[in-house]
């Protein structure tokens, strides 16, 4: 089998989903003998790619090579499968594999800039349509893929998320800086939210100025993220105007501090000397965030988002966005160091079974099932392994069809897979829909976030 993989992503900054492209790809490229890794003329390959990795360059950048020039490498290159892992592929081409998080800016386009929210309700669903497999982050995300694009629910498997490199706690030195470096109280709440509306900022400082309301004190409250003007435009979650917060809303929570991005070995000492981790986020595709903090041995609040208890029931606290029920539920944690311990092991526990590897093998499995023109049992869902000492093992049926022959056979199984081989330039004929007039994105538009 050989695969392409549409390497865009290592150009872009990170953020939930590059850091998902990131660690998956770099756990396929050790799995499959023959991999291409496509790259715009603007972007590098990662530092200690491995060697048996072949890199094509192009010679467009952004776009345009992704939906023209890409296409064309992959057929030249004779891949079976192109998979790309960051929210979108080429509309053209193929046989393509597409993970897509989320589809929030087609859903709540109020959250991001117009132009990105108009791109992406284009493109995405266009690129999910056309893949011959669509791999999504949680089963919630999965039905949203289907509800609003219309997908057959088979066509679309689930690869869950890992946690690395959040998977420890960090060191007692490294506590020691961060505290000395930002000047961190004994006790303090985190959030991870940035300038993204969805996280829904405003909730938490609405919290705490009823705490202090209630009990004439709150806990100091840590915020770490920046804001990708890129992405939301002018609907920052420091707008006001947008439904977000202004200065009156952060002098009423009282002490909130702002830290902007942080490296990762500063976020996990973050995480693990925080007392309590916070996520009233309204939506996530799968919500990231909360996991790598319970890893860090730090108890979660989070909201009941779509995924919330699909991904960290009985393993954190799910509160209902009210303020007054999140003073209490905060308090007791903080007050009760029994059950602050307890809560803090059990999210733990949970954690350390969401594993990158196991997302590779979910994703290869879908690229595998493509490059055979496998036409059997839909994708499964990855089972987690009871303990973290064990691997989730994607086994994937072979072709049901008896007259595939695995790879002899690839083009024969792709015209039964999508009808017909794409032509020479990958021409087709095109609907007024398609050629209407779609404003491209600037650069760093790309991927949507999912701090997960």
């Amino acid at each position: 089998m050989k695969v392409g993989v549409n390497g865009r992503f290592y150009g872009a900054e990170l953020s939930g989903v590059q850091r998902f492209a990131r660690e998956t790809a770099a756990r396929l490229f050790s799995r499959v003998d023959d991999v291409v890794l496509f790259l715009p003329a603007d972007v590098a390959p990662p530092e200690g790619l491995d060697e048996r990795v072949r890199v094509v360059r192009g010679r467009l950048r952004g776009r345009v090579w992704e939906h023209v020039e890409l296409p064309w490498r992959a057929r030249a290159e004779r891949c079976d499968v192109v998979l790309n892992l960051a929210n979108v592929g080429p509309v053209f081409g193929g046989p393509h594999v597409v993970v897509i998080h989320d589809v929030l800016a087609v859903t709540n386009p109020e959250w991001f800039s117009r132009k990105f929210a108009t791109w992406y309700r284009f493109v995405q669903a266009r690129s999910a349509r056309r893949a011959a497999r669509v791999a999504t982050v949680s089963d919630w995300a999965r039905g949203e893929l289907v509800r609003v694009f219309g997908l057959d629910p088979e066509r679309v498997g689930i690869a869950l998320q890992g946690i690395e490199p959040f998977d420890r706690p960090a060191s007692a030195e490294a506590i020691r800086l961060a505290r000395r470096r930002w000047a961190l109280p004994d006790t303090y709440l985190l959030t991870v939210a940035g300038g993204d509306p969805r996280k829904n900022l405003r909730f938490l400082l609405e919290v705490l100025a009823r705490w202090r309301g209630m009990r004439g004190v709150a806990p100091p409250l840590i915020v770490v993220g920046g804001e990708r003007q890129a992405v939301h435009g002018s609907v920052s979650g420091r707008d006001a105007a947008a439904g977000g917060y202004g200065e009156a809303e952060i002098r009423a929570a009282g002490d909130v501090r702002f830290l902007g991005r942080v490296s990762d070995e500063d976020l996990r000492a973050l995480y693990t000397a925080a007392t309590v981790f916070c996520f009233p986020s309204l939506a996530e595709g799968f919500g990231r965030p909360p996991l790598e903090a319970m890893a860090c041995g730090t108890p979660a609040v989070v909201a009941p988002y779509g995924p919330a208890r699909e991904v960290v029931e009985g393993a954190a606290l799910i509160v209902d966005l009210q303020p007054t029920r999140w003073v209490e539920a905060i308090e007791r944690l903080i007050e009760s160091p029994e059950e602050r311990r307890a809560l803090a092991e059990a999210g733990r526990r949970h954690a350390l079974r969401f594993r990158w590897d196991a997302t590779a093998d979910a994703v290869l499995a879908l690229c595998r099932e493509v490059a055979l023109g496998g036409r059997g049992e839909p994708p499964v869902v990855v089972p987690m392994p009871p303990d973290a000492s064990a691997l989730a093992v994607a086994a994937r049926p072979e072709a049901a069809d008896p007259d595939v022959v695995p790879l002899a056979s690839v083009r024969v199984a792709r015209r039964r897979l999508h009808g017909v081989l794409p032509g020479p330039g990958f021409r087709r004929a095109r609907s007024a829909h398609d050629s209407a007039a779609v404003p491209e994105p600037a650069a760093g538009e790309h991927e949507a976030l999912e701090e997960e």
